[in-house]
């Protein structure tokens, strides 16, 4: 009876301590497991971890490169990052933004100097309209207006619409001729099919009045921008032109104001076409200032634009050219690069604008000879939101210009067989 006993708790006991065997040998292979698992999470943690700082970090750097200060400072996109500033080596001495009472967000601005030694300033605004329904797809109502300025550009009277009797007047430039106002801008054609062409108004030197407004419509396309009026002399006083386009460089003559009576000039054995003008990376070059008359040739500024991948934000870049002050009007030289300076593009958008664009907008240009230095003011756009106007060096700007030459009247380097070469 006692051995039965005896058997029975040595068999409870191998029970026993095979149960606690199992137990420990359960919780060792569930321990291991829990930390395979544990380390491989950690590991995948550590992976998603450093993919998602990747993304945070990318994002940061493109929410700073949103920020019109950061480019300038921190950022520029390939095309342009190695272009040196024009205020390093003494182009662009000054530049300032031209604040108008009452009006937001003024751009787009042309200018001309006044015969008191005033500056009159023609800029664009945009505002809402008064019945947003009325023509959807054009939400705010762009009008030009005009201030006066003093030598400092600063406002001196109150600013004053131009009625042109639409509320889709956009880009204005000015241009004098012997005691004559002309004021080239585009506006909407009175049709269904959104399109627009360029309208040249006269106005009162004295009340800045509208006396009449001509439709310059040519039937070249169906939007019409940045024509780029220019006078030369004329038995009648107002030899009045505009560059249609750069390269090739076409020039429309206008035979009478008052009438859309324009004559497309063409020169034969001059190249029109010239390759390798300006390079493509920094886009098309585009109208911009009405000439001014220096040393026997005119100076204009233009803009092109170009398309910055990385940040998916477009650019607008200045350039300057020379060309020659009676027919066939060739182009004579051009800027090597973008002219580009501290400040630019830290205009603040302004509310509603396009905040992918960065944009220097050339429109206006006045020369003047000051302390025996000869200087141009260039009045621009700024992000579609400012008027900014930058003072040059004018014999610095000249200087540093490609010089265009016609051997024979064509030369292969210079002229494209295809433009699109």
């Amino acid at each position: 009876m006692q051995a039965a006993k005896s058997e029975s708790k040595n068999a409870q006991k191998i029970v026993f301590e095979k149960k606690i065997y199992f137990f420990w040998v359960f919780t060792l292979l569930t321990l291991v497991l829990l930390s395979f698992g544990f380390f491989r999470y950690i590991r995948k943690g550590n992976y998603y971890l450093k993919k998602q700082t990747a993304f945070l970090k990318e994002q940061a750097e493109f929410a700073k490169a949103k920020a019109p200060n950061y480019f300038v400072k921190n950022y520029l996109p390939n095309q342009i990052k190695n272009v040196m500033f024009a205020d390093k080596y003494g182009l662009v001495l000054d530049s300032k933004i031209i604040k108008i009472r009452y009006v937001p967000n003024p751009y787009n601005p042309s200018i001309i100097k006044a015969e008191n030694g005033n500056y009159k300033l023609f800029f664009r605004y945009d505002i809402p309209k008064e019945y947003p329904l009325e023509n959807p797809n054009l939400p705010l109502a762009t009008n030009i207006g005009i201030v006066e300025l003093d030598h400092k550009f600063n406002q001196i009277k109150p600013f004053k619409k131009i009625d042109t009797g639409s509320i889709y007047s956009e880009d204005p430039r000015v241009v004098l001729s012997k005691g004559r106002i002309f004021l080239s801008y585009n506006d909407i054609q009175p049709i269904r099919t959104y399109s627009r062409s360029i309208r040249l108004a006269e106005l009162d030197p004295i009340s800045m009045d509208v006396k009449y407004i001509t439709n310059l419509d040519q039937h070249l396309q169906p939007v019409e921008k940045n024509w780029v009026p220019f006078v030369t002399d004329d038995e009648r006083g107002y030899g009045l032109h505009f560059i249609y386009q750069m390269n090739p460089h076409k020039i429309l003559k206008v035979n009478d104001t008052t009438k859309n009576d324009m004559t497309h000039l063409i020169f034969e054995n001059s190249p029109s076409v010239l390759a390798n003008l300006w390079p493509k990376k920094w886009g098309k070059p585009r109208g911009g200032t009405p000439p001014v008359l220096i040393d026997g040739e005119y100076l204009t500024f233009f803009h092109s634009c170009f398309t910055d991948e990385k940040t998916n934000t477009n650019w607008y870049v200045v350039g300057a050219y020379t060309f020659e002050a009676e027919a066939p009007f060739r182009i004579t030289s051009i800027s090597k690069e973008p002219i580009l300076f501290n400040d630019i593009y830290s205009a603040k958008h302004g509310i509603g604008t396009n905040e992918s664009l960065y944009c220097l907008f050339p429109s206006g240009v006045v020369a003047e000879t000051k302390k025996n230095k000869n200087l141009l003011h260039v009045t621009c756009g700024e992000n579609d939101s400012e008027t900014r106007v930058v003072t040059m060096d004018r014999d610095i700007l000249l200087e540093g210009m490609l010089p265009i030459t016609y051997e024979n009247q064509i030369q292969e380097e210079l002229v494209a067989i295809d433009m699109f070469q």
